[in-house]
């Protein structure tokens, strides 16, 4: 069984600023069971439980928000001796996943501070900076 097409957020915390969104709506009618808490930041204040409990939380609870930058430039410098090759990368729509993978190392990053799955729903703005970074870059 698939859990990805199965999922079903038991809450769904809206950011205020794209609650009238109609990606926003869109998804929270998919989830019409789901409990919808508006928030003013994109932020969770830090939870006073063990990892475990934030990583099952987590896995039930869907931030629906925006991201000002999809593309990060990194221009090689790691240090006054280190130096690698520049590159963009590109920050994904979303973060966390419905999965319970027991091997995953990231299944705990940030989980205690982050205990959430989050889609970001401007589009709009990712395939601008995308665009916009391609014409600049040599490609």
């Amino acid at each position: 069984m698939d859990i990805a097409k199965n999922f079903k957020p038991k809450t769904i915390l809206l950011w205020k600023k794209v609650s009238d969104h109609p990606e926003a709506q869109r998804i929270i009618n998919m989830f019409s069971t789901a409990n919808v808490e508006l928030i003013e930041h994109q932020r969770f204040p830090e939870l006073n439980m063990s990892p475990s409990d934030a990583l099952l939380q987590g896995k039930r609870t869907l931030m629906i928000g925006h991201t000002s930058s999809f593309i990060g430039n990194f221009d090689g410098n790691l240090g006054s001796n280190i130096h690698c090759m520049p590159y963009y990368k590109l920050v994904p729509v979303s973060n966390g996943c419905p999965y319970y993978c027991t091997y995953c190392y990231l299944a705990y990053v940030y989980r205690k501070f982050s205990p959430f799955i989050k889609i970001n729903i401007n589009y709009d703005t990712m395939f601008k900076q995308i665009r916009k970074t391609l014409a600049l870059s040599d490609v």
